[in-house]
Parts: C-alpha cells; sequence; structure tokens
C-alpha cells in the first residue's frame, strides 16, 4: 500500500506540475473581474476621420437607421470613455474583433448595403480594421486603446475568430492577406487553405461542426501548415500587443513557447511513465481495498435489509432488492456513520 501510495503523490505532484506550467503561461483568472463587453462599432465615435475611408466606402450609415452598416463607433471613442468605464467599477473590457474586416458590400435580399460592423468577417488577421483604427490599418490606435485601460486599471480582452475568414460566395470571396498580402481566396484555393464541404446542416455532428463552413462563411484550414502558422503569428501579436486575455472561438493549436512545449511533453511522458507503473504495482492493492470496500458495504446493506423484511438478492458486484420500493439510502448512510 506504501508503494501504490506514492505512486499517487507523485502523480497528484507532477499534475500540480503540468498545470502550473500550462498556467504560468496564461492571463490572470478573469472570475473575479467586472468584464464590460463592447461591440466597437456600436460603443463611440471618437474619431470621424475614420467613418468613411477610402477602401471600404459606402459602409458607413451616418443616419444609424441600418443596422447592418457601421455607425462609426472605434477605439479611439472606447479610449475617450475609460474613466466613465472605470468609473462604473469596470476592471476589464471585452471587445469583438478589431481585425481588419470585409472591405465590400454584399447586399441583402431586399438590395440593402450591410457591412462586417461586428467584426467577424477577417480578411487580415494581422492589421486593425479601418474603421476602428485608421486607413493605415496600422495598431496604432489598438496600442492606445490598451495603454490607456491598463493606466486605468482595466483589463483588455479581445475576441479572436480563427474559424474562418469572410463569405465564400459573394464579396471578396473569402480573401485571406497576411499584413497586407494576399495569400488566396476560396474560390481559386489551389494550396488547400480553405476546407470545400459546404454549409453545416447538423449542428449535433462533431464532424461537420469542424470541417464545414458557417453560414457561407469560408472556413479556414488549420491542419494547413501555411494557415496554422498564420493564425498563430496573428494570435501571437495580439498576445504581445494586449497580455491580457484572448478569447478564441475556433479550435486552434494553442500557441506555446519551445520551452513550454518541451516541458509539457517532458511531463506528459513522465505520467505516462507513471502510470504504467501504478498499473502493474498497485493493481493488486486496489482489487483487494475495492473487495474489502465492497465486503463492508455490502454487510451494511445487509443488514439494514433485513432489519425492515426485506429480502436482499446479491449478484457478484451488483445490489439488488427484492421489492425495488424500499429507499433505504439514508438508513444505510446513517450505518456507515
Amino acid at each position: 500500500m506504501r508503494k501504490l501510495n506514492k505512486c499517487l503523490s507523485v502523480l497528484s505532484i507532477s499534475l500540480s506540475i503540468l498545470f502550473s506550467i500550462s498556467n504560468s503561461a496564461r492571463a490572470a483568472d478573469f472570475k473575479r473581474e467586472v468584464i464590460y463587453q463592447i461591440v466597437v462599432d456600436r460603443f463611440f465615435d471618437g474619431s470621424t476621420a475614420n467613418n468613411n475611408p477610402s477602401q471600404s466606402s459606402g459602409l458607413y450609415d451616418s443616419t444609424k437607421t441600418n443596422w447592418r452598416l457601421y455607425w462609426g463607433g472605434d477605439l479611439a471613442g472606447i479610449q475617450q470613455k475609460m474613466s466613465y468605464l472605470a468609473g462604473m467599477g469596470v476592471t476589464a473590457i471585452w471587445i469583438l474583433p478589431p481585425v481588419d474586416n470585409l472591405n465590400t458590400n454584399i447586399p441583402d435580399g431586399q438590395g440593402n448595403p450591410t457591412a462586417s460592423y461586428h467584426g467577424y468577417q477577417a480578411r487580415d488577421f494581422k492589421r486593425i480594421e479601418e474603421h476602428f483604427g485608421n486607413t493605415s490599418n496600422t495598431w496604432t490606435d489598438f496600442d492606445n486603446l490598451v495603454t490607456a485601460a491598463h493606466q486605468s486599471g482595466i483589463k483588455v480582452i479581445v475576441d479572436f475568430a480563427p474559424n474562418h475568414s469572410t463569405t465564400d460566395n459573394a464579396g471578396e470571396f473569402g480573401a485571406l492577406y497576411d499584413n497586407g498580402t494576399f495569400l488566396g481566396n476560396y474560390t481559386s484555393d489551389t494550396n488547400g487553405y480553405f476546407h470545400h464541404n459546404g454549409n453545416i446542416s447538423n449542428f449535433d455532428d462533431r464532424y461537420q461542426l469542424q470541417y464545414y463552413a458557417l453560414f457561407d462563411l469560408a472556413d479556414l484550414n488549420q491542419e494547413n501548415a501555411t494557415i496554422d502558422a498564420y493564425l498563430k503569428a496573428a494570435a501571437q501579436q495580439f498576445q504581445k500587443d494586449v497580455q491580457d486575455f484572448q478569447r478564441n472561438q475556433a479550435v486552434m493549436t494553442q500557441v506555446q513557447s519551445q520551452e513550454t512545449q518541451t516541458k509539457l511533453a517532458t511531463q506528459q511522458n513522465n505520467l505516462r511513465a507513471m502510470q504504467t507503473q501504478l498499473q502493474q504495482d498497485g493493481q493488486a492493492e486496489q482489487q483487494k481495498l475495492f473487495t474489502k470496500v465492497f465486503e463492508d458495504l455490502r454487510s451494511t446493506i445487509a443488514t439494514v435489509a433485513q432489519k425492515n423484511g426485506y429480502q436482499l438478492v446479491l449478484q457478484k458486484n451488483d445490489i439488488a432488492y427484492a421489492d425495488n420500493s424500499l429507499d433505504i439510502t439514508q438508513q444505510v448512510i446513517k450505518a456507515l456513520k
């Protein structure tokens, strides 16, 4: 039994080390934070200079009557309201994706113009949307926001949605860019950057959820080496600039340093070895312990059942009653105490 306890103790310590390594690279616990979620475009217009940028003109509605167009909210607007947020007791803001989004108008069924004001049709994960920042798509306004937030004691959470790019059958046809350089699109995907399985038809089908498209959005093939490296680099850019928290909206390989990967691999190998040893050396002792516990429990249940006039039927490790209407759970618990 000492050997079993020793193995269990070592296993417990190793698991603690494994999780501490994983947690050391992770941001602070957000459970106690007061989080204020922000749809960037609908919060506050801090700069009119980016309301109707040239590369995506016509997607701004100054009348704020078309709910599917940009209304002027931007990162500068959030920055200007930092005192207001802090005054409400907010300790973290959670902003929708600020990355460069679809530049073209895709009319709705009635011919009305629409835009991805919400941020979930990324065309370039390494640049900031011009409606939220500046016409050069630089990180300046984003970095200024993060700095202002941190100065006010507010953390920044960024929604990061690497599941897809833009609409695959209209507009830019899923076109994907790497810091301004065109990588490819859905309709001429010679490099296998996208999945071509059609839309999800069964949301209970796990395979479809991972490999099919969501509402005609070009589904990125994260198993492709180029896409994998691209998305990791984009995620690392946010980690570098934010240093707080990032919310991934797709299953993506965790971004880890080589040192962390090596440590995790070593710990996993150690755990496997200890698991094998535990199975070999402790199996007999575990069986003895289980048998003793079961025999004690069976004896107690039998005693309580017989006192109540019921016949106990025992079959190997199963317990059944001739009359199953008897609820003796509380009596057994009392007897065991």
